[in-house]
């Protein structure tokens, strides 16, 4: 769902479904993770993305070359 929204431009439908996820515990996956990122950097979200951020710490995820490479032109 976050990957469609995204790719269709709808990058705050993206976040709302992002914190759908969080708030019931959902583990995302770090192609998640690049999507949200992207959508924020896209909406100059910097403290959600800072919020993310410790996530993708939290959960390992900043090794990962997808997570790691997230820009706004995605």
């Amino acid at each position: 769902m976050i990957n469609g929204y995204a790719s269709y431009g709808r990058m705050e439908e993206a976040l709302i479904f992002f914190r759908i996820i969080m708030k019931n515990r959902v583990n995302p996956d770090s192609s998640t993770f690049a999507r949200v990122l992207c959508a924020c950097a896209r909406l100059a979200l910097l403290q959600t993305v800072v919020q993310i951020h410790v996530s993708v710490l939290k959960r390992g995820a900043s090794t990962n070359i997808f997570v790691g490479s997230a820009k706004p032109s995605c």
